[in-house]
């Protein structure tokens, strides 16, 4: 029997959070890696970016708290935009949604949305009686066997490229390099979400 999964793609919740605190920040070559908490009108926000001055672009992953919502979430850094997946509960129901924001370390989220509808993401909440899916994200590191501006694999897994990340993977991700890399898994097909190199 398939589970019973009620996808509530209505629900969109917009967020703000500025108030920042409990900063600490450490540089490593043109990579600054920051921790801090951010807080706005309904969300408290604990995140921790890593931004690459260079390319202008990063990774940012952390926890999301709201009254109605706790969720973790994971997304790619480009140029003052982050846009990934976040997953959680809200009150008995587990939460899928997708995440974007403007993000910078100083100023913190603005502009933010889970749920964006129209523009490829979508919210899903899912009953607590429902079975979840097994895998939601794939995580997986290693060296990559073939790696273009359209997808990348690494370990046997092969994952689609967002065209705005393209250009950046296919540069700075040479085949026989290692990386780890996490995708996320919709109807069978892989979509990269947040990939880096060894350091």
């Amino acid at each position: 029997m398939k589970p019973v999964v009620a996808a509530a793609a209505l629900l969109v919740a917009h967020f703000t959070a500025t108030s920042v605190s409990g900063t600490a920040a450490r540089t490593c070559g043109t990579v600054t890696a920051t921790n801090a908490t951010y807080s706005g009108p309904s969300m408290t926000i604990r995140a921790h970016s890593a931004i690459d001055a260079r390319t202008g672009m990063g990774v940012v992953a952390g926890t999301l708290k709201s009254p109605t919502m706790t969720a973790q979430f994971s997304a790619v850094y480009d140029h003052g935009a982050i846009s990934g997946t976040a997953s959680g509960s809200m009150g008995a129901r587990t939460l899928i949604a997708s995440l974007s924001a403007v993000f910078s370390p100083q100023g913190g989220f603005t502009q933010g949305v889970i749920g964006v509808r129209g523009s490829g993401g979508s919210l899903a909440v899912i009953p607590a009686c429902a079975a979840l899916p097994q895998k939601l994200l794939r995580h997986v590191q290693g060296i990559i066997t073939s790696v273009n501006a359209s997808e990348v694999t690494i370990h046997g897994l092969t994952c689609a490229v967002p065209l705005k990340l393209g250009i950046g993977v296919a540069v700075n991700y040479p085949i026989r390099s290692w990386a780890a890399m996490t995708c996320s898994v919709s109807n069978g097909v892989a979509t990269l979400v947040t990939i880096r190199a060894k350091r």
